[in-house]
């Protein structure tokens, strides 16, 4: 059983800008919860949003690196 996790982007600034509703912090803690528990974690994640910089995508794809490390996909 697997579970998608809507993250959208690893930098708080834009999800606040599109009133995500969730931290990043709240990323990694769904993924942990979800591992925790013996379902998988798939996280989905959005490039080329409104006033995303290069200083965006960086977290974004650290994000990645570290969701992957800790087992999501």
């Amino acid at each position: 059983d697997n579970i998608t996790i809507g993250a959208q982007s690893g930098s708080q600034k834009i999800l606040d800008l599109c009133n995500r509703g969730h931290s990043v912090k709240a990323v990694y803690k769904a993924v942990e919860l979800t591992i925790e528990n013996g379902l998988s974690a798939n996280v989905d994640f959005i490039f080329s949003l409104p006033n995303e910089t290069e200083e965006d995508i960086d977290l974004t794809i650290k994000l990645m690196k570290d969701l992957s490390g800790m087992g999501a996909s």
